[in-house]
């Protein structure tokens, strides 16, 4: 009886709690009418509804974070968090506010289980137990789950994601592989905010403090970018026009830790467009770009360019020793026609074509260097930023590749279509003498006929630089660094809120939707 009477207190109260929202029967209630509610029926037995609770964060399998933190909380016994001595909190009805209002960002309210969370606030606000499924322990307890997960699903995808691009994107393509493990290759780069162990904090500590409104409110981007996107949902857009969509809103929820939007002068190449676009105040340099192959992709990143290298010498990654050089090994012919030596990495020494062996070609105490000059791949200028993969912006020795529709053809470097004209806008404008000096490093190779002694041209233009007060200059600082920025979007907005759509060239589109089909 004890506890009876502790539940009928409870009762009362919901009951008084749900009556305030109608006069008339407010104005109406008598305490002898909870006579009769002293029921097995209404009796809340706290330790079955934790048993309920583990039962059902046990049964919800999911591996995403949000899932596995929820479930660990309530398999912890944390204290309910929507239902107290009153009822169900009013702080549900907030939760269920902007779930609702998910449809207009293209997903399904029930994949949050809206109307099961719906259900069950009716049913405990009307008292609808019985003793089957609606029993008054097993809704409380459903209640309480859904709505923590519903809330945390929403913030968490709201405020960084609903996927997480570095588990997405960095497990598509395999690097290297045997009986054991795989190791796949980084396509993901970009430093992002990310939720940790504080987020989750804090989102539980806005519910006690009554605070889900306000940070349900503040979960969602406030970018131009996500407006746009989002506004594009309502002008009926055909089925693959919207996942189009939902893929682009989706990148746009990842808070990038620096972005263009920063910046007044910044490099961005949007890989799907296949360009390079280089802004300053206003100012826009376009150019066509020839970049990774699908079995090796451009990554996404960002950084900052830092200098130019004129002429350079390439040194061959161990990559492409292996699967593109190694099967010349003997070719002394091979070597020459592409200008390669070997270089002992201890000593310096050179080994020119004649005497490289496949020996050396697998030894790391060898490396392989292509010499600058008009046939070395890397073209007359190199442009270097910080970066763990090796790649970077540079000329070509093959222009043809930029009249070409796709221009997937690297593997990983981004070769640029306007050499000059990019060095130019990098270290800028003002200065005539350091344009020409450039201008001369670039061409002091180029457009030698094969017909002729190459060291004598090169004696030539040497001496006609010197009368014109130029000098060669090999390498340059930029200064200051300009921010780069690799991406990848198939629908780009520019800064007057204009969309462009590009194909989906690598294929992310398809990846990301499918993790997106959980919601949509």
């Amino acid at each position: 009886m004890k506890a009876a009477k502790l539940i009928l207190g409870f009762i009362v109260a919901v009951y008084f709690l749900y009556s305030c929202h109608d006069n008339d029967r407010g104005n109406n209630v008598q305490l002898s009418q909870f006579a009769t509610m002293v029921s097995d029926v209404y009796s809340i037995d706290f330790d079955a509804v934790n048993k309920h609770l583990s039962q059902i964060a046990i049964a919800d399998t999911g591996r995403e974070s949000v899932t596995r933190r929820v479930r660990n909380y309530y398999k912890n016994n944390g204290p309910m968090l929507w239902i107290t001595r009153r009822g169900v909190s009013s702080k549900a009805d907030s939760v269920v506010k902007y779930i609702e209002a998910i449809k207009e960002v293209g997903f399904n309210p029930e994949k949050f289980h809206l109307s099961e969370i719906k259900n069950d606030i009716h049913i405990l606000r009307n008292l609808l137990f019985d003793n089957t499924s609606n029993d008054i322990n097993s809704v409380i307890a459903r209640l309480e789950y859904r709505l923590t997960k519903a809330y945390i699903q929403y913030c968490r995808g709201q405020r960084f994601g609903f996927i997480d691009p570095y588990e997405t994107l960095n497990k598509l393509d395999v690097k290297d592989s045997d009986s054991i493990r795989k190791e796949y290759r980084t396509l993901f780069d970009i430093p992002i905010r990310r939720p940790g162990q504080s987020f989750y904090d804090g989102a539980l500590s806005k519910i006690r403090h009554d605070s889900v409104g306000f940070f349900m409110r503040n979960s969602a981007p406030n970018t131009k970018i996500y407006n746009v996107l989002v506004a594009k949902l309502s002008d009926s857009p055909t089925k693959a026009e919207r996942v189009k969509l939902l893929c682009n809103i989706e990148r746009s929820r990842w808070r990038v830790l620096d972005s263009p939007e920063n910046h007044q002068k910044y490099v961005l190449i949007n890989l799907p467009s296949q360009h390079l676009y280089a802004y300053d105040n206003g100012d826009t340099l376009t150019m066509r770009i020839g970049f990774g192959a699908t079995k090796t992709k451009t990554p996404l990143l960002t950084s900052k360019l830092k200098s130019m290298e004129f002429n350079p010498q390439w040194i061959i990654p161990r990559s492409i020793i292996k699967n593109e050089v190694m099967a010349h090994a003997g070719d002394s012919t091979y070597f020459l026609r592409n200008d390669y030596y070997i270089q002992e990495r201890k000593t310096g020494k050179q080994i020119t074509a004649a005497h490289i062996t496949k020996q050396m070609l697998e030894s790391t105490d060898y490396r392989l260097i292509q010499r600058g000059g008009q046939r070395n791949s890397l073209g007359s200028v190199i442009f270097r930023f910080e970066n763990k993969f090796s790649v970077f912006l540079h000329d070509t020795s093959n222009p043809k590749v930029f009249a070409r529709d796709n221009r997937r053809v690297s593997h990983g470097c981004v070769r640029v279509a306007r050499p000059f004209d990019f060095a130019v806008f990098l270290l800028g404008y003002s200065d005539k003498k350091l344009i020409e000096n450039v201008k001369y490093s670039m061409n002091l190779y180029r457009n030698i006929d094969t017909n002729k002694d190459e060291e004598a041209v090169i004696k030539e233009r040497k001496q006609w630089a010197k009368k014109e007060g130029l000098h060669y200059l090999g390498y340059q600082k930029i200064v200051p660094e300009v921010p780069l920025f690799i991406t990848y979007h198939t629908i780009f907005v520019d800064d007057k809120g204009k969309t462009t759509t590009y194909d989906d060239i690598y294929g992310y589109d398809k990846v990301i939707f499918n993790k997106l089909k959980a919601f949509v």
